[in-house]
């Protein structure tokens, strides 16, 4: 049983797909845990490109975005695309390759599948036309290897009986239901906070933190007013506790229980599916989840394993998961299968004594190299298999009880299908007795979850302790690595930071220097917002009067300030701007709400030190700059001299309102004179008389 868990535990829920089309790759990837469909493309332009690097990139892609369990292309796809597969640098494990057949991903049935999509919050009735408008404001469907590599997933999964399908429509089409397509871009998702911040180990908690940081983005007040109810409670002081004071043996103790569990909301919801096949890997996770924390889950916990046999599956070799001896009916059927096809080879010992009767009566039948056996194909029945070549139309004679049924393809070796008066013996006694075998377990199994879903909010409780438990110690953890501390969260109007640091940019640089803010219940006055701004609001505004005339732009933000400045309720104001014409040329109000910050600059004397001395120190300081130290941005950026010395003479001369001369040499003087001469022979130039074609010659230098 804790092999069976151990497998389960190792299984990822994440299906991807992948078309290569010319310098043009189209990603499709399907989270099942939340029935959730992600659509990306990316390319490289020019036909230099090496398809390794689009492989390579592919490759971060699967590594730490999707990280699937499953990637199906094409038979067709290039050599060198597939050798990104073939890494295994750092994955914890990696995942299958499957080739598919290239009709698949054709456009046309990829196509057809995905508009008949049903995605949560679709209307039914829906005209085609209308089914592309709503998907065109989620996926670019415009994109044909966008629409060949989702197409062609979303008929695998159903295939494989992995996402759930509808009724079939007016036109005879089954649906596949999922609950959102979200078009995504490609990046390693670790370089954002939430993903500097997960150190989840469940399903569930990995689904809660990104949902706080969603909602924590779009300012959701009821999750804010639980978050301040939090500062004070009990959970949060265990979470300090784990984290400030360093009790790192009890994370990882506990963050070894958390793994076992599984994501129970998905497997209810996969239990509940008429369309799912529930294994006993499923079975295993969700025993391991439902431990007995309460009598209810004790409950559950003795329920399922009073009727599922977890490990019957790999004793057996055959799909069957119901506990021996809970059904007197469907053991006996099991005990006749196995009889007959006793171990996992699918040939028993009965069988093979049949075959060999078989093979006396008819004993011209046999190969060169194989020897013919009865088989038994599930809901076609018993038939007789032959190796190497199909019997001849003169040889069936000689034979009045053997008909050929069908053959395998060009599979090898090739394989023939024949019936014989003893098979269809078998077929009357014996029938399909393996499917009779599933339907009664399914019944079973069926029952079983309904006993299950009478507890379903027991269940759902349990797993959403565990999901804020995998929170509290995701958080607690980066805490404790990169020496976080925990924010002391008020009511009052201020906003205190000592040594604040950025969790992204200090990733970046090599040296990062921290900064204190301090913004007092007194409204003075760094910054801009809208109207609906309070004195309990914190405005931020950068890059003011970028898109404007300069001039524009320095009455604007004066204007801005002004506003906030005079204005009764008075918020908290951050302004940035590159705009240094507005402190010398007074169009700032004079008032106590209003300071000035800049960042301090280590510019040496002109007279004893270049321009390339100059250091940014990085540290916030009280002042103003009346410099912005473009140049040197640009010479660290790795602009050519050239330019920036020609950007030196441009800025001396409008600073000093003396006329831009014009930059000269070889190349534009030889140029301007082309051109000149170019203009006076067109001018020159009689069209009523003048020979079209050997002006142009002249014009040109075409001989």
């Amino acid at each position: 049983m804790e092999e069976e868990m151990d497998e389960a535990e190792s299984q990822s829920q994440v299906y991807m797909a992948c078309v290569v089309h010319g310098h043009r790759v189209g990603v499709s990837y399907y989270d099942s845990s939340i029935r959730q469909l992600n659509v990306l493309e990316f390319w490289e332009d020019g036909a230099d490109y090496p398809l390794i690097d689009l492989g390579w990139r592919f490759y971060l892609l699967m590594k730490y975005q999707a990280q699937p369990v499953i990637i199906y292309t094409s038979t067709k796809s290039e050599e060198a695309f597939l050798s990104a597969f073939q890494r295994n640098d750092g994955m914890d494990s990696a995942p299958t390759l499957k080739l598919m057949k290239s009709s698949i991903f054709s456009y046309e049935q990829a196509w057809h599948r995905l508009i008949y999509l049903r995605v949560s919050g679709m209307d039914d009735g829906l005209s085609v036309k209308e089914r592309i408008t709503f998907l065109s404001s989620m996926m670019d469907i415009a994109s044909e290897v966008q629409v060949r590599a989702t197409g062609g997933l979303l008929a695998i999964l159903e295939n494989e009986r992995i996402v759930d399908t509808l009724e079939p429509m007016d036109n005879g089409d089954m649906s596949i239901a999922i609950d959102s397509v979200t078009e995504v871009s490609l990046y390693p998702p670790v370089f954002s906070v939430f993903g500097v911040m997960n150190k989840c180990v469940t399903p569930m908690g990995r689904r809660l933190l990104r949902n706080i940081h969603v909602h924590m983005n779009v300012m959701d007040t009821e999750l804010f007013a639980k978050l301040l109810k939090l500062g004070a409670s009990r959970e949060l002081s265990v979470l300090t506790y784990m984290g400030i004071l360093g009790v790192k043996e009890l994370i990882v103790f506990l963050h070894g229980t958390l793994k076992s569990i599984k994501d129970v909301p998905y497997l209810v919801k996969k239990f509940n599916s008429p369309s799912s096949l529930c294994t006993s890997s499923d079975w295993a996770a969700f025993l391991k989840a439902a431990l007995c924390i309460t009598t209810e889950l004790s409950y559950i916990y003795e329920l399922v394993i009073g009727v599922i046999d977890v490990t019957r599956v790999k004793e057996k070799g055959y799909a069957t998961i119901v506990k021996e001896g809970f059904c007197d009916e469907l053991d006996e059927l099991r005990q006749i299968y196995e009889d007959i096809f006793a171990g996992t080879s699918g040939r028993g010992s009965n069988m093979m004594q049949v075959s060999s009767l078989e093979l006396a009566r008819l004993p011209h039948l046999h190969g060169e190299k194989l020897v013919p056996c009865i088989v038994y194909i599930q809901q076609i029945g018993y038939l007789l298999c032959l190796y190497e070549e199909k019997l001849d139309e003169s040889t069936l004679k000689n034979f009045e009880d053997v008909e050929f049924a069908f053959s395998d393809g060009d599979n090898e070796p090739r394989r023939f299908f024949y019936r014989t008066s003893k098979k269809r013996e078998l077929d009357d006694i014996l029938g399909d007795i393996y499917h009779k075998i599933l339907d009664m377990e399914r019944v079973i199994i069926r029952d079983l979850i309904s006993h299950i879903l009478l507890f379903s909010t027991h269940l759902l409780k349990a797993v959403t302790f565990a999901a804020e438990l995998d929170c509290y110690l995701s958080l607690a953890l980066v805490s404790q690595q990169n020496n976080y501390v925990r924010p002391v969260l008020t009511t009052e109007s201020i906003l205190h930071i000592q040594n604040g640091r950025h969790l992204l940019q200090e990733m970046t640089v090599d040296t990062f220097i921290p900064n204190d803010t301090k913004i007092l219940d007194n409204g003075r006055l760094n910054g801009n917002n809208c109207r609906q701004a309070t004195a309990r609001s914190l405005c931020l505004l950068d890059e003011f009067g970028k898109g404007t005339l300069a001039e524009d732009g320095i009455g604007l933000l004066g204007g801005t300030v002004k506003y906030f400045a005079e204005s009764e309720d008075t918020p908290k104001v951050l302004v940035c701007t590159h705009l240094t014409e507005i402190f010398r040329e007074s169009v700032l109000p004079k008032s106590e709400k209003i300071m000035f910050y800049t960042m301090s600059v280590l510019r040496p004397e002109e007279s004893s030190l270049p321009v390339e001395d100059i250091v940014f120190l990085y540290r916030l300081v009280p002042g103003q700059a009346h410099l912005s130290y473009g140049m040197h941005c640009a010479m660290l950026a790795g602009i050519p001299e050239d330019v920036i010395k020609r950007a030196a003479l441009i800025l001396d001369a409008t600073t000093n309102n003396n006329h831009v001369e014009r930059l000269s040499n070889e190349n534009l003087t030889t140029q301007d004179q082309q051109y000149k001469d170019a203009l006076e022979k067109l001018l020159a130039f009689e069209p009523r008389n003048g020979n079209l074609q050997l002006f142009l010659q002249d014009i040109f230098h075409v001989t």
